[in-house]
């Protein structure tokens, strides 16, 4: 289960955790007011610098502008500093083809520009782009023309990050003693330069070396360090991928619970922060977990979600990962015709890896450098001795002219700081509670979301249909439920009472009723199991000291994708369905899932349905939507009517219509309630 997280951008997460994701609003005043100067082309690389973590669309968004400007007026410096930046929004959202196509152009200017800082960087980002390829020998030799740069311009940071990498790559090529040499390297100029975030990387990379040798209390002790930094920086990828870290060592543990916990938590900051690679690699480890503890349904799922993000985005050794997972899963399942299939993939794979070739090339590139490496310290030598009197001479007389200048500044200094202390404390203070609010939510959605079937689920058992899923908020009272018995697909769109956090405290109880009825109950008629499902959130709610009076709408179908048989019940939602153009509306019962005092069994319609009908269930949250010309709500007859002039459309077009005509009609207004449609045709 090689699934770990490597702190390889290390340029990225320096930038992140030196504090430079602070207040945006202020610079978006400056390009407000600011000339169309070299100085607005910078202003736009550092804002897109600030977002690029937490929203790196955004961040290309404010790349690409800079770069427009920057070719106006052929700034070429702006132009390559902009394609570095683009090139770590693109690395940071996975897409590392176009992430390559950035630091080259990037490299070519700074080259051009003589600028050996910025290469250093540049070759360094390339460097990355090989390993996540898989092609360490090519990603070391951009290493080692880092590190050289780094060296020459005696640059500690840029060494930090070099060491690091190069460590890396020895540790995937399974020289362990090789790599915590360089790891050591590293953990010594972090020291000296005090630097959090380099001791944060480097005690990782230590860590994932400790693993690889199955010394799972050193890994496990390096990256509650790793953690604990994290937290201090308030580095959210970081706090992300140690979560994931840790997780996996319990479950070399074989501490599974705990394993699931910490990558859940993982999972949850990925997603909310659009972390492609972090998710595929999450997703990868939650697969062996489930097909440890014999869950061989979710194990294939989640290996089949890692396995979709990590093609996509090209992460070869996930890939790897995903297919050994998948053939055992399906060898457990006796589905050997599955499992042959994938264990041939991963057969190919594994040799793209790891080759012979590529090991002599990189034990060749490293001599080299080494042997390069004592020749230019046997010239420098003699350089220095010839030069050392006259710097020496120059430090003096800097450092007189430095201390005069810093003892006038410093009065001046802390005046200001303190002035400037006691706002500060109260503004931190203040964002320290908004912060925890939003985490706290930003958590419930994650949770939220996992009770949801994914797309793959849905288009399985329903493969011409969509989901029209809008929360009003960041978590939702609405949300839609599918299961599969036998022949019968169930799925359902619900409306709990209210929105945001408080519906949704309400979905979670309804879904898990919903569940319950079908997976222990194994009541499978549509109105039985609203009958039951009502029964046990009732049951719920009344363990509460206080009255609870809380429920759900709901529209429930039983589909037979053979016999084309719907059976169907409603809570106050209905169904439509559309034959030869024209609206058949099967009518629910006027009563909710929970208290209810003139509280009657529920009916079970039954209709037979042909090729070609389209159905639709759905809450009210589309119809009760404020908008137009009057500020009006849509309507349910409004409704009737566009489905009617869609229904002959195929599903994924139906599903765009209705979103643009959603927006549209609501315009500048306010979202009233959550939205969920859901369409399918026979």
């Amino acid at each position: 289960m090689k699934k770990i997280i490597l702190f390889s951008i290390f340029i990225l997460f320096c930038l992140f955790a030196k504090g430079q994701i602070s207040k945006v609003d202020s610079l978006e005043k400056v390009l407000k007011t600011s000339p169309r100067d070299t100085n607005l082309v910078r202003t736009f690389n550092i804002i897109a610098g600030v977002v690029q973590f937490n929203n790196p669309e955004k961040g290309l968004a404010y790349c690409n502008k800079g770069l427009k400007l920057a070719g106006e007026l052929n700034y070429e410096k702006g132009k390559a500093m902009l394609n570095n930046t683009s090139g770590i929004c693109y690395s940071i959202l996975g897409n590392y083809e176009e992430a390559y196509k950035c630091f080259t152009r990037a490299l070519e200017g700074y080259t051009a520009l003589n600028d050996k800082r910025s290469i250093s960087l540049c070759l360094n980002n390339l460097g990355i782009y090989y390993y996540n390829q898989g092609d360490y020998s090519k990603a070391l030799d951009y290493y080692l023309q880092s590190l050289k740069v780094d060296e020459a311009l005696n640059d500690d940071e840029g060494m930090l990050s070099s060491y690091n990498n190069i460590g890396l790559i020895y540790k995937e090529q399974g020289n362990n003693t090789r790599a915590l040499q360089y790891f050591s390297q590293a953990l010594v100029v972090a020291e000296k330069l005090k630097d959090k975030a380099g001791l944060s990387m480097t005690y990782n990379n230590m860590g994932l070396v400790f693993w690889q040798q199955k010394k799972f209390a050193a890994a496990l002790a390096n990256f509650f360090k790793v953690l604990e930094i994290d937290k201090a920086l308030d580095n959210q990828v970081g706090i992300a991928q140690s979560y994931n870290n840790i997780g996996l060592i319990y479950y070399e543990q074989k501490n599974f619970p705990l394993s699931l916990e910490y990558h859940l938590k993982a999972v949850g900051l990925f997603l909310s922060l659009n972390d492609n690679e972090g998710l595929t690699l999450a997703y990868s480890n939650m697969a062996s977990i489930y097909e440890k503890t014999g869950d061989l349904k979710k194990s294939e799922e989640y290996a089949k979600l890692s396995l979709d993000i990590s093609t996509a985005i090209g992460r070869k050794e996930v890939q790897r990962n995903s297919y050994q997972t998948l053939a055992q899963v399906y060898a457990l399942q006796k589905n050997f015709k599955d499992a042959y299939k994938y264990q041939l993939l991963l057969t190919d794979i594994k040799d793209s890896l790891s080759n012979n070739e590529s090991n002599k090339q990189i034990a060749e590139m490293s001599a080299k450098y080494e042997t390069e490496k004592k020749e230019e310290q046997i010239k420098l030598l003699e350089k220095d001795k010839k030069i050392q009197k006259t710097v020496r001479n120059s430090f003096i007389f800097a450092f007189a002219l430095m201390l005069l200048l810093a003892g006038v500044s410093y009065q001046s200094f802390l005046n200001k700081r303190k002035a400037n202390t006691q706002l500060a404390i109260k503004n931190e203070l203040i964002e320290e509670k908004q912060k925890e609010i939003l985490d706290s939510i930003n958590y419930a959605k994650r949770i939220q979301t996992a009770i949801l079937p994914p797309n793959r689920i849905v288009k399985e058992h329903l493969p011409d249909s969509f989901i029209l899923y809008k929360p009003k908020d960041i978590v939702a009272g609405d949300f839609y439920w599918l299961e599969h018995k036998n022949d019968q697909v169930l799925f359902a769109a619900a409306d709990c009472t209210g929105h945001g956090v408080p519906g949704a405290m309400v979905s979670v109880i309804c879904n898990n009723g919903l569940n319950r009825t079908v997976r222990e109950y194994n009541i499978t008629d549509p109105g039985k199991i609203l009958d039951k499902t009502r029964e046990i959130v009732i049951a719920e709610f009344e363990k509460s000291d206080e009255e609870v009076k809380d429920g759900m709408d709901i529209s429930l179908c039983a589909f037979n994708h053979i016999t084309h048989q719907i059976l169907w019940a409603g809570a106050n939602n209905p169904l439509w369905v559309i034959r030869d153009n024209e609206v058949i509306e099967l009518r629910p019962d006027k009563q909710p899932i929970g208290k209810y005092a003139e509280a009657k069994p529920f009916a079970t319609h039954s209709m037979q349905l042909k090729k070609g009908d389209s159905f639709y269930i759905f809450t009210d949250g589309y119809v009760d939507q404020f908008g137009g010309e009057k500020g009006k709500k849509f309507k349910s007859s409004k409704l009737k009517e566009l489905l009617l002039s869609i229904s002959n459309q195929p599903m994924n077009e139906q599903h765009r219509i209705l979103d643009e005509t959603f927006g549209t009609w609501k315009g500048n207004l306010e979202q009233v309630d959550d939205v969920c449609i859901i369409g399918v045709r026979v």
